[in-house]
């Protein structure tokens, strides 16, 4: 499934030694998306490997990974229908 995300970070602008993800969380376990570096805005497309329509609802939100692939997540979580 493909999902769009049209972002602006507010406070704090994105690490540049960072990466950021999409992460969709479904009833049956989660989905992330390709990391990307970020501008303090802009938009990105992101798939969801194994994500379908009819497996929803889903929570969506953006995460940083870190050079050491831990996650942090830096965005609402936002409920999809």
């Amino acid at each position: 499934m493909l999902f769009s995300v049209t972002y602006r970070f507010i406070g704090e602008l994105p690490n540049p030694e960072s990466q950021y993800a999409l992460v969709i969380e479904q009833p049956r376990g989660s989905a992330v998306g390709r990391p990307y570096k970020l501008q303090s805005e802009g938009t990105f497309q992101s798939i969801a490997e194994g994500v379908r329509t009819r497996d929803g609802p889903f929570t969506a939100y953006l995460v940083e990974i870190t050079g050491e692939q831990s996650r942090r997540v830096v965005s609402d979580k936002i409920s999809l229908r």
